[in-house]
């Protein structure tokens, strides 16, 4: 009983140490875009993490413009991204049902879904963010934050949701037809934290996190930022910030919170 005891005391303080600590990986630019998953897989190199991979900056796109998010789209700014030097990414993972269209990327199989969470939990996903942003002034210099989400707000509410056309495995297979990195990735999510990295051409060091029994969702939001303002450079960068990390609060909640687990911490790393 006393060796489980110290065992436990001994992975507790291991987890908290990783928790705090944000081991992160300097990244050449050669290594393909991935989803904020915690999980892992140990074959792929490991790239800046967005939601569902490159599927975020072009859906940030299709909000701001209210264009359709369908398999044209995804094409065509899949390919520039390329032409642009940047490995476009998505994956599956342990639990994906092909039959039904599903992939195991939270995000991708639940785009609309996201998007309603968006709104239907405004008000605490406004009260977190206040808290972050209240907490990490100095690493938002210049932002008046109740504009900020206010922009990105209107421009969600005003997107209608039969405008997304594709979702799930249809995303996935699609990025992978036209060279696109897909992971698969294991087991069950189990992320400890959410981590928000600011620091340009850096990630989370994944691998090492699993290889130690850690989870932590991790949003590269630099790079959200380089890809979306490849795609459009008239974007407003306010609305690609707080758009970017009230989706990842309302994919956290489906992720997490739904499946009746305590909210997790939001981290900012710069």
């Amino acid at each position: 009983m006393f060796q489980n005891k110290h065992n436990d005391t001994r992975n507790s303080l291991l987890k908290d140490a990783f928790v705090l600590r944000y081991l992160k990986i300097r990244l050449t630019g050669s290594e393909p875009d991935w989803c904020v998953d915690g999980r892992t897989c140990f074959d792929k190199k490991k790239g800046p993490q967005m939601l569902g991979g490159v599927v975020h900056p072009i859906l940030l796109y299709a909000i701001w413009r209210n264009e359709n998010f369908d398999a044209e789209l995804i094409r065509e700014k899949v390919l520039f991204l390329k032409s642009h030097g940047i490995i476009p990414g998505a994956h599956r993972g342990s639990h994906k049902d092909l039959v039904n269209g599903k992939c195991d990327c939270g995000f991708c199989d639940g785009i609309v879904n996201v998007l309603k969470k968006a709104l239907v939990e405004e008000n605490e996903i406004r009260k977190r963010l206040a808290g972050v942003y209240m907490k990490n002034k100095d690493k938002f210099v210049g932002t008046d934050f109740n504009r900020a989400i206010d922009l990105a707000y209107e421009k969600l509410k005003m997107y209608p949701l039969d405008k997304i056309f594709i979702t799930g495995e249809q995303i996935v297979s699609l990025v992978e037809r036209i060279g696109g990195e897909i992971e698969d990735l294991l087991g069950e999510h189990a992320e400890l934290c959410a981590f928000v990295n600011l620091q340009k051409d850096t990630t989370l060091n994944v691998k090492s996190y699993n290889r130690n029994g850690i989870q932590a969702f991790n949003l590269d939001l630099w790079a959200v930022r380089e890809r979306i303002f490849l795609l459009d450079t008239d974007i407003n960068v306010d609305f690609v910030i707080w758009a970017s990390l009230i989706l990842y609060l309302a994919t956290e909640t489906m992720i997490v919170e739904d499946k009746g687990k305590s909210k997790l911490d939001i981290k900012i790393v710069n």
